[in-house]
């Protein structure tokens, strides 16, 4: 999966990009097609947002996750659960069709 990862107002760090694709990897099995990954990672004041939108062949998901954590890494696992949730919903409504 082609992955991009920005910030703001956040210091890119390697821990927090090795992160975020490894828990896309995880996701990646589920795709039946090569999949694109725009990642924002923001910090706001107090809170951590974390937006992902994924476009694999005709499966197009967004979600934003938005906390006030003390690190990213709970917010980014949320993100990606979510996403996980939506396309394991997504196979089981083409499944039934």
């Amino acid at each position: 999966m082609q992955t991009t990862i920005t910030f703001k107002n956040i210091k890119p760090t390697d821990e927090l990009k090795s992160y975020v694709n490894k828990r896309l990897s995880k996701i990646e099995k589920l795709l039946e097609d090569k999949g694109l990954a725009n990642v924002v990672l923001i910090k706001e004041d107090i809170r951590y947002i974390v937006e992902i939108k994924l476009d694999a062949g005709k499966l197009h998901i967004n979600t934003t996750e938005e906390q006030k954590e003390k690190n990213m890494n709970s917010v980014i696992d949320k993100a990606v659960d979510n996403i996980k949730n939506q396309i394991l919903k997504t196979k089981e409504k083409q499944k039934n069709s």
